[in-house]
């Protein structure tokens, strides 16, 4: 016990003499000097002036968190790519690797994948696989976080019901954490993001995979059975009443300024139900803007529909939720469509908000879910960091 609150106080505050560290944590000078041996022998901790660590009694010693004694590894699968961030005990990431994977990929290919990603990011990083203490695991779907199974994912082919914490194990030879990747998004958000001075958030995946990480009082409000996030009534909005009425006819108005062409009218394609093949809602934004900039009567449709839709989620959860901030991420999250979506968000909240939240684009891109796997790894490691050496 004492060792571990030695380690806890060089890991906040490095570098700190003896007597610094038994003034913060209240132990004696003898007892300090036995858990710095001790944390010494097992690699945690270094002496910072170089001189090498003897026994007690030497003055004026400094001790430094030994912050590359292991590390942990932070992943993100997404329907096309998988990121990997190896970062060391404090946080600090020291390589991020990103490979493609085929959409149409099987689960064994997928998780091979996955494999080779992370063992190569690791080797990159300078370290033996045996250094790794934790790793963390971001995934689409529903995921029951006590036993790393994937309940229900319609966004990958055969990743349902699917051990996804064994596998990996099996792969990778490391504890692994499974959870979604919208709720480690809002992790990497508070951790390194727009988020860090905020307990109560959203984060809103937009683009190539959508879903919601929600935050409350600083915490991850996941549901029951992890269902939490899921915005599956984006397709139930749109057959019910995007595609009609005043908003629909503020999207059309605010779809034209932004593609140069066509009326404030909504287009035909728009006003129509939708049908089977039609505009799936994980999209890439980028591409589709760019199609309806250059003339796409489908694209221009398109985007109607996801601004109307995704403003008006955005709307739901800031009245059912009232977080302070919205962050809308993933990548595709482009600045060009923030100013619309605050305007329509402003719009649908009008006398029915007395505190809208704000809404902004992270600026973490791509990378911020991969970085929130590695904080999980981390709070994983740190309260079990002595019993791992």
């Amino acid at each position: 016990m004492n060792a571990g609150l030695v380690l806890d106080t060089l890991r906040q505050s490095s570098p700190l003499s003896v007597t610094e560290i038994g003034v913060m944590t209240g132990l004696s000078r003898p007892t300090v000097d036995a858990a710095v041996e001790d944390l010494s022998r097992l690699g945690l901790v270094l002496p910072a002036d170089g001189s090498t660590v003897t026994r007690r009694g030497r003055p004026a010693r400094r001790f430094a968190f030994h912050s590359s004694a292991g590390y942990v590894v932070g992943i993100d699968i997404g329907y096309e790519a998988v990121n990997v961030v190896v970062s060391d005990l404090n946080g600090e990431p020291v390589v991020e690797l990103s490979r493609p994977i085929p959409f149409s990929a099987t689960r064994r290919r997928r998780i091979a994948e996955v494999r080779r990603t992370a063992f190569l990011a690791v080797e990159r990083a300078g370290a033996a696989p045996a250094s790794v203490l934790a790793a963390a695991v971001a995934s689409p779907g529903i995921i029951d976080t006590t036993s790393g199974r994937v309940i229900f994912c319609s966004a990958l082919p055969h990743w349902s019901d699917f051990d996804l914490r064994s596998e990996l194990t099996d792969a990778l030879g490391w504890h692994v954490e499974i959870d979604n990747d919208a709720n480690l998004g809002a992790v990497g958000e508070r951790w390194k993001g727009l988020a860090r001075s905020t307990g109560d958030l959203v984060f809103f995946l937009v683009g190539g995979r959508i879903g919601a990480g929600i935050m409350i009082d600083g915490r991850l409000v996941r549901g029951h059975r992890g269902g939490a996030g899921e915005i599956g009534f984006l397709d139930m909005w749109d057959e019910a009443r995007t595609t009609k009425g005043s908003l629909a006819s503020a999207t059309a108005a605010t779809v034209a300024e932004l593609v140069g062409w066509g009326s404030a009218t909504p287009s035909r394609a728009s006003l129509r139900a939708p049908s089977e093949g039609d505009l799936e809602w994980g999209i890439d934004t980028r591409a589709v803007l760019e199609a309806a900039r250059g003339g796409s009567r489908r694209a221009r449709s398109d985007l109607e529909r996801f601004l109307a839709s995704t403003s008006y989620v955005l709307a739901t959860m800031a009245m059912l939720l009232n977080p302070s901030l919205i962050v809308l991420g993933g990548g595709s999250a482009d600045d060009v469509l923030l100013s619309p979506l605050r305007d329509l968000l402003a719009r649908l909240t009008h006398d029915r908000m007395s505190a809208p939240p704000s809404l902004a684009a992270s600026d973490l891109g791509e990378r911020v879910i991969a970085l929130g796997a590695v904080r999980q790894a981390l709070d994983y490691v740190e309260s079990r960091l002595l019993d791992h050496l």
